[in-house]
Parts: structure tokens; sequence; C-alpha cells
């Protein structure tokens, strides 16, 4: 991976790229790309993008209080295996306990190879999360978000 990937919040501009790949990256669970879209709009969901020299990768974290959600982590298809939703996923969690969350959930499709990404980030089954447009079983994972302490 090269070394100057940048992970930012997203602005405007970067909206189609997230929509595109959101709707390439969960096509299996249905027409995922109007949703993509209305939770990059939504005021309380921040996009973060992996830049170099153009987005590579996005995960969305919502935050409502104590409680935060990823309803979205994909990496481009030619860049995946090289650490980005990785760090897509600990800037979200640094973001959720910025904005004071304590608890962190997502969805993942069931037999998903995403399942084994986010336990080895410390998620763990938390329950059905019912199905997708497409009829696919969803489980539900969860992490808690530790306070850090200040010396």
């Amino acid at each position: 991976m090269p070394p100057a990937i940048a992970i930012e919040v997203a602005g405007h501009r970067a909206r189609t790229f997230v929509r595109q790949l959101g709707a390439t990256a969960f096509a299996d669970r249905g027409p995922y790309g109007a949703t993509i879209a209305s939770l990059f709009d939504a005021p309380d969901v921040w996009t973060l993008v992996a830049r170099h020299q153009r987005p590579l990768g996005f995960c969305m974290v919502r935050v409502r209080g104590l409680d935060a959600s990823l309803p979205a982590v994909a990496v481009a298809a030619g860049q995946r295996g090289l650490g980005l939703g990785r760090r897509l996923v600990e800037a979200a969690i640094a973001l959720a306990r910025h904005k004071g969350a304590r608890e962190l959930t997502l969805a993942v499709a069931e037999g998903a190879p995403a399942a084994g990404f986010f336990a080895a980030l410390g998620f763990r089954p938390h329950g059905d999360a019912g199905r997708y447009p497409n009829g696919h079983h969803a489980h539900l994972l969860h992490r808690s978000i530790p306070v850090l302490e200040t010396p």
C-alpha cells in the first residue's frame, strides 16, 4: 500500500465515487446505490474516504448519542487486501469515539468473508439483523468503543 494514503471526511465531490462503489460492492444485496446516496446526505452520517491521488474506498459511520453503526464499508476491487478497510474502520471508530459513541454495530451478510475481517477488528456476533432486500440473511455484529484515557 502506498504510504501517502489519506483517510478524510468525504466532501460533496466524493459522492459519485461513494455511490458507484457502494452499488458495485453491495450489488448482491439489492439496490443499495440509492441507500448509499441517502446515507451520504444524512446529517448524522459521516463518510470517510481513503484516497491516494483518487478515492480507493469508503466507510460510513452513523452516530446517534452513545450508539454508532457502520452502514457501509467498501474498498475498490483492485485495492483489497492492502489494509485500507482496516484503516477506514479504525478511523470510523475514532470519529465515533470523538462524537461520544461508546457502542458500534454493523450488519454483515450470512457467509460473507467480511465477517472474518470484522471479527479481527473486535466485532462479535450480537443477534439477527433481518434480511437484505434480496432476501439474504444478515447478522448483527457489535463492539465497544473504549474511552481513551488522557495522561
